[in-house]
């Protein structure tokens, strides 16, 4: 446990989280601890002005994650907490049991801990990638559309190069579920059942 100086004022942090000084926000190196970076980021996400978080502008925090005691024993008892002290590659994502939900929201419900390769596998990068499908880039030299996939290395496999959009779409779209079927079983046991779950019958759209 860090380093604590007691005192009885609670602090108010980005708009909505209230310090209530319960808990120790740094380690015993003096740095922020694991809790308190989760927590101050999730709320500057959602209510700073920032241009740079324009794209949370829909999204808010449960009054249940407002308290900083409150979060801070959640992590404590969620599935994953312990890779994401010991580890650098796990963090917590809000996205994963809310897809397709305009307005989301952080809430001890919804949010999970997982490790980087699968919260890259629901990662879709719509805005940059124009208006082809997920999976499908297109090759100009050879008039042909590429079907990629990740695989948690940040080097995409390419699958193939077809003469249509949809040949390319449909190798892909059975791709991405044999790896969602695939990273189940790597982390079955590991990571919420829920999130399993979710892997196993991932299918994507040519509209996502």
């Amino acid at each position: 446990m860090g380093k604590f100086v007691k005192t009885d004022t609670p602090s108010v942090v980005w708009v909505m989280g209230i310090n209530d000084k319960k808990y120790p926000i740094t380690d015993e190196n003096g740095n922020p601890s694991k809790e308190y970076k989760l927590w101050t980021a999730m709320l500057q996400r959602c209510y700073s002005a920032s241009k740079q978080y324009a794209s949370y502008t829909k999204v808010t925090v449960d009054e249940r994650f407002h308290k900083f005691s409150d979060f801070y024993e959640w992590c404590h008892n969620q599935i994953g907490w312990e890779q994401v002290c010991s580890t650098h590659d796990w963090g917590m994502d809000k996205d994963i049991l809310q897809r397709g939900v305009e307005e989301k929201v952080y809430s001890p419900d919804i949010c999970v801990f997982v490790p980087a390769e699968v919260n890259s596998y629901f990662t879709t990068r719509k805005a940059k990638r124009g208006d082809l499908p997920l999976g499908v880039c297109y090759h100009k030299p050879h008039n042909r559309y590429v079907a990629q996939i990740g695989n948690g290395s940040g080097r995409p496999i390419t699958l193939g190069a077809y003469k249509t959009v949809e040949e390319a779409f449909d190798v892909y779209k059975e791709a991405k579920r044999l790896r969602g079927i695939e990273l189940a079983n790597t982390w079955r046991g590991i990571i919420d059942d829920r999130v399993i779950a979710v892997l196993e019958d991932y299918i994507v759209t040519v509209d996502m």
